[in-house]
């Protein structure tokens, strides 16, 4: 069963998304409403702030892989020289590490690293490059609408 907490008559699941004064729990910033939050459900709906620490924290494993072809990139060529070179080049290599990993290869011949995280990262660089020439301001990207909630199973 999850510890509860009270927060002005409400039972308030203590979980890592809630802050802690003085022993008791407060809403972090972005979640809608305390009328709007499902108590007791498996998920915490929240709304209007991006949470670095779903990346950071569920899937170190997979930045690490990322991490290290840019670390073999940056040996072979230098750090960041990927922003000067066309996009296109990019597209072509994704398509050549999904179609080696497709056909049965797990690791790139000559990085010795996963085709997936070749993938990943030529992903990561056409969209930071797009971000990067949009003409609109980048935190209008990283707005989302909020997500139905109504698949999540809801206690008294």
């Amino acid at each position: 069963m999850t510890e509860v907490y009270q927060y002005k008559g409400t039972a308030v699941p203590k979980n890592s998304e809630w802050s802690y004064a003085n022993g008791q729990p407060v809403p972090v910033q972005g979640v809608f409403s305390m009328k709007d939050v499902s108590f007791g459900q498996e998920f915490k709906a929240d709304g209007g702030k991006v949470n670095p620490d779903l990346l950071f924290a569920g899937m170190p494993d997979a930045l690490m892989a990322v991490a290290a072809v840019l670390s073999y990139g940056a040996q072979k060529y230098e750090a960041h020289s990927w922003k000067r070179v066309d996009m296109a080049r990019y597209e072509a290599a994704l398509g050549r590490h999904m179609l080696a990993r497709k056909g049965g290869e797990m690791c790139d011949e000559e990085s010795g690293l996963l085709h997936l995280a070749h993938e990943a990262c030529n992903i990561l660089f056409l969209l930071q490059d797009f971000l990067d020439s949009a003409h609109v301001a980048k935190k209008e990207f990283l707005k989302f609408n909020r997500p139905p909630t109504d698949h999540k199973k809801e206690t008294q």
